[in-house]
């Protein structure tokens, strides 16, 4: 019993943290200009999947990107169904895997200021989100009608580029999973391992 008292406290706290966040979203979303001024097209489930999937990989790519740069070798990338990871020896694998999301695993070359470079990789992916909601709100903003068959992924994509940042930086963790926003507290605080996995 106490288990399951845990669980919605767990729930509840998550939900009492997302709430004013997506509220906020719904708002920003019903407000900018361009987002509403064509018809949507293409409204099907696979232009669901590859928005979804599009929005996924930049995000994992965000925090690729920043490893990179930050001086961390790839070690995992993954957007499901595909893994690709890279041994020691820098020979890459590519791999079937089956959960859902994404992720990237770095490892750091040196240890080098590295809480503040491990607090700017996890940041790569919600950033990452952010310039994507962005750019397409751009896209429909100045194209609108022009866009034609693929307003539908864009506006898609803009919307789910929001929404990942917004449950990406929220701080909580389920399972063995933490959000961005729940790592990026713990960077803050000094308490993240140098060897992460981010998603």
């Amino acid at each position: 019993m106490r288990s399951l008292a845990e669980r919605l406290s767990r729930l509840a706290r998550i939900v009492f943290a997302v709430t004013p966040l997506i509220v906020a979203s719904a708002w920003l979303l019903a407000h900018l200009p361009g987002v509403l001024t064509a018809p949507q097209s293409g409204n099907h489930w696979f232009v669901f999947l590859a928005y979804g999937w599009t929005g996924i990989f930049l995000h994992e790519a965000g925090h690729a990107l920043a490893g990179s740069l930050l001086g961390f070798r790839l070690s995992v990338f993954r957007v499901v169904p595909i893994e690709i990871a890279v041994g020691g020896n820098g020979r890459a694998q590519l791999k079937w895997h089956k959960r859902l999301g994404g992720g990237y695993l770095g490892l750091p070359k040196h240890t080098r200021h590295l809480p503040l470079r491990t607090l700017l990789i996890t940041a790569g992916g919600p950033l990452a989100n952010v310039f994507t909601f962005l750019i397409c709100w751009m896209l429909l903003w100045t194209a609108g009608q022009s866009l034609g068959a693929v307003f539908g992924f864009v506006r898609g994509l803009m919307i789910f580029s929001l929404f990942s940042a917004v449950m990406n930086l929220a701080p909580f963790q389920f399972g063995g999973s933490k959000t961005d926003g729940c790592r990026l507290w713990e960077a803050a605080l000094g308490t993240l391992r140098s060897t992460h996995l981010v998603s």
